[in-house]
């Protein structure tokens, strides 16, 4: 919790250094909640170069792993990261793991998720790709539309080192 607890101080130093130039969206005070907390803005470098849109989001140690995984991949790597967890019963986010139910709904039978049951503990990211019975794949080849190496996301196990 010690990044969540210590957003404020952090955000404050940037405007300090006048780094964060706007706020957007500004996190929610901290008393003491489990989630992320999210700061939106408008940064820049230093005087003279462009403005840039800036997110900062601090989450509680409990659900490092996910934000972790889900940070460091691209699109197509997050995709298929969720599909693993889908063919397990599991859904997968920024925020954590947990089990699901989904069902088959409406004229066309759309399988939907009705219901997020009990979170699923992951300690580290190499816990979660375990979990879904592949091989742990560092953050270097997670951006799957430069990385030829990306398909290593099947059953095979086999890991990029």
């Amino acid at each position: 919790l010690a990044a969540v607890r210590h957003m404020d101080a952090v955000l404050d130093e940037l405007r300090r250094r006048n780094f964060l130039t706007d706020d957007l969206l500004l996190p929610s005070p901290y008393r003491g909640q489990t989630g992320p907390r999210t700061y939106m803005g408008v940064c820049r470098l230093r005087s003279g170069t462009p403005h840039r849109r800036i997110d900062v989001k601090a989450y509680p140690g409990c659900q490092a792993a996910t934000a972790l995984v889900y940070f460091t991949g691209d699109a197509w790597f997050n995709r298929s990261l969720r599909a693993c967890a889908k063919r397990a019963g599991l859904t997968l986010t920024d925020t954590g793991l947990a089990r699901c139910e989904r069902r088959r709904v409406g004229a066309q039978k759309k399988v939907t998720k009705v219901a997020v049951r009990d979170s699923v503990k992951v300690r580290n990211e190499r816990d979660l790709f375990r979990l879904f019975g592949i091989g742990y794949v560092p953050p270097r080849y997670r951006i799957c539309a430069e990385n030829d190496n990306c398909g290593s996301i099947d059953k095979g196990g086999g890991a990029h080192s």
